[in-house]
């Protein structure tokens, strides 16, 4: 027994079942010649449906969240930040007096960078919630949309968290188009 599936432009067209490999390839070819995505899967020839391990979602958000984090610890690792100069100046109100101390802060300016799920109610950013403590979003003006998660690393470097945020949400971004599809990532900073 042979199942044969068909899809054009993510919907499934056709879904059957054929007794013989030439009789599945005849109709396999059919549908590619459609321009259809097709697949043949062989099955046992007593007619039972060949079984599929399912990957829960939650595995997989952890599977794509781990790939995500890599991706921004990679993305901080090969950022280099412009330092940042700071002086002490004879009096603090008169930037024209004289420099009395200063030193250089070789992690660039501080500051935070986070990433944002919206919407806060998908399956994934429930998960980003109950797993890595996603917190909800607020946006000035407009209330809570979604959620937000910060990144803790990198001292308080925020080229680094950007870059870490950015990266992060990129990953994310690709891997949920085909889990969770609605759900929109970004990256977002402010300095300190």
């Amino acid at each position: 027994m042979f199942w044969i599936k068909a899809t054009l432009h993510g919907e499934t067209v056709y879904r059957g079942t054929q007794g013989t490999p030439e009789t599945a390839e005849y109709v396999a070819a059919h549908w590619r010649r459609k321009g259809a995505t097709v697949t043949v899967e062989a099955g046992p020839s007593n007619g039972q449906r060949p079984r599929r391990r399912k990957v829960s979602k939650a595995r997989a958000f952890g599977a794509l969240w781990a790939k995500a984090q890599d991706a921004g610890l990679r993305a901080a690792q090969e950022t280099r930040p412009t330092p940042m100069i700071v002086q002490q100046h004879a009096s603090p109100l008169n930037d024209a007096s004289p420099v009395v101390q200063e030193w250089t802060v070789p992690g660039g300016v501080c500051g935070f960078a986070w990433i944002v799920i919206q919407p806060g109610t998908s399956s994934f950013a429930r998960w980003a919630k109950k797993t890595h403590g996603a917190m909800r979003h607020w946006v000035v003006g407009a209330g809570y949309r979604g959620l937000s998660h910060w990144i803790g690393e990198h001292g308080q470097s925020m080229e680094r968290k950007e870059a870490h945020a950015h990266a992060m949400a990129k990953v994310l971004r690709e891997g949920l188009a085909d889990l969770d599809p609605k759900v929109e990532v970004y990256a977002q900073s402010r300095m300190d």
